[in-house]
């Protein structure tokens, strides 16, 4: 990283603009449910919120993963709730993506399962249905298969050609024809 110190702060650059605009998205998706579930007047307030919390503000311009985890763990829920409302393919399918980035981003992740499990119960007492433990179960399953499926894309399509050997590290790149000629671009 440092020996390319041409290309140091265009990479950056790069990094931290990607950071900033998921934290400009998380404000947003805050607002967009806030103003859904409680109108424009919370909105704002919630808005308004994010936008001057301190930890926020202190990490929104570097390239971690405190935001997306925030992000994305936000969404998760969102989703979820909206699928333990009205339960449809479609509504599982979306958290199951939600949860597969969250899932990308931090594998602490993987403690939402339980979560999902109350959530489902707590919704279910909350409009008198009866819980169907075999849907819970179904549901439970597919988001976690169809999160490890995004988990398994996430860090498979950035890995893809490169190579481990068992007399070290392989060659950076596999010789194709895409890849060579992505390098080509890039090194111009």
């Amino acid at each position: 990283f440092h020996a390319n110190a041409s290309k140091a702060g265009n990479i950056l650059l790069a990094a931290r603009l990607v950071s900033i605009l998921l934290c400009s998205l998380l404000g947003l998706t805050i607002a967009w449910w806030t103003r859904s579930a409680f109108g424009p007047g919370a909105a704002l307030l919630a808005l308004a919120l994010v936008s001057f919390d301190p930890t926020i503000t202190a990490h929104g311009r570097y390239a971690l993963n405190a935001v997306p985890a925030t992000l994305f763990t936000f969404v998760t829920f969102i989703v979820w709730a909206a699928y333990c409302k009205k339960p449809t393919v479609r509504r599982l399918l979306c958290a199951g993506l939600a949860f597969g980035l969250a899932l990308a981003t931090t594998f602490f992740s993987l403690l939402f399962l339980p979560a999902f499990v109350v959530i489902h119960l707590i919704g279910a007492w909350q409009n008198h249905q009866p819980v169907v433990s075999s849907r819970l179960l179904v549901s439970v399953v597919v988001i976690t298969v169809v999160g490890m499926i995004i988990v398994g894309l996430v860090y498979a399509l950035p890995t893809y050609g490169h190579a481990v050997r068992p007399d070290g590290l392989a060659q950076a790149v596999v010789e194709r024809p895409f890849f060579v000629s992505l390098i080509k671009l890039l090194d111009h």
